[in-house]
C-alpha cells in the first residue's frame, strides 16, 4: 500500500524497494535534458526498469565485467601501455563499478538468496589493495579470485532464478 501511495505522490520509495517506473522516466527525461553523455550511459539501465528487464540488464553487465582481463601488472600501476587496458579487473574503477552493480542487484530485490547476499557483502567488505595508502599498491591474485568467485555466484544465481541464457 505504501508503494502505491508513494508512486501516486511521486515520493521516494521505501528503503529496499525496487526503483519505481516513474523515477526511471524522470531520470531519463532529466538526463536527456542535461548531459547527452550521462543520458547515453543511464539509458540502458532505466529502459530496463521501464521494460521490466532489470535481471537481464544486470546479468549482462556482470557478464561483461566477468569478461575483463585477470592480468596483473608486473610493476607499477596499470595504464594505457597495457594491451587489456581499460578492461582489467585489477583497476580500482572496475572493482568499484562491480561493487555498485552487485549492490544494485540486492537493492532492486533481484537477489533473494541469503548465501548470494552474503557473497555480495563479503565482496563489498573487502579491504582492497588498490587503495592502501599513498604508495603504489596493487590488486592481488587473491582479490582477482574473489572478484571472479563473486561474479560467478551472482551471475549463476541470476541465470537460474530468471532463466537467462
Amino acid at each position: 500500500m505504501h508503494c502505491k501511495v508513494a508512486a501516486f505522490f511521486h515520493l521516494k520509495p521505501p528503503e529496499g524497494a525496487p526503483t519505481p517506473k516513474w523515477m526511471a522516466r524522470r531520470a531519463l527525461k532529466n538526463a536527456g535534458q542535461c548531459d547527452p553523455q550521462a543520458y547515453g550511459s543511464l539509458r540502458p539501465l532505466y529502459e530496463a526498469v521501464l521494460s521490466g528487464k532489470l535481471p537481464q540488464y544486470y546479468f549482462s553487465e556482470l557478464k561483461r565485467f566477468k569478461s575483463y582481463s585477470d592480468a596483473l601488472p608486473s610493476e607499477g600501476l596499470v595504464g594505457e601501455w597495457h594491451p587489456d587496458y581499460p578492461f582489467m579487473k585489477c583497476r580500482g574503477n572496475t572493482i568499484i563499478c562491480i561493487s555498485l552493480a552487485l549492490q544494485a542487484t540486492a537493492d532492486e530485490g533481484l537477489i533473494k538468496s541469503e548465501c548470494v547476499l552474503n557473497a555480495i557483502e563479503r565482496y563489498r567488505a573487502q579491504d582492497w589493495g588498490f587503495h592502501k595508502g599513498k604508495h603504489i599498491s596493487r590488486t592481488t591474485p587473491e582479490e582477482i579470485k574473489l572478484i571472479n568467485d563473486t561474479l560467478d555466484i551472482v551471475i549463476g544465481y541470476l541465470e537460474r532464478e530468471y532463466n537467462l541464457p
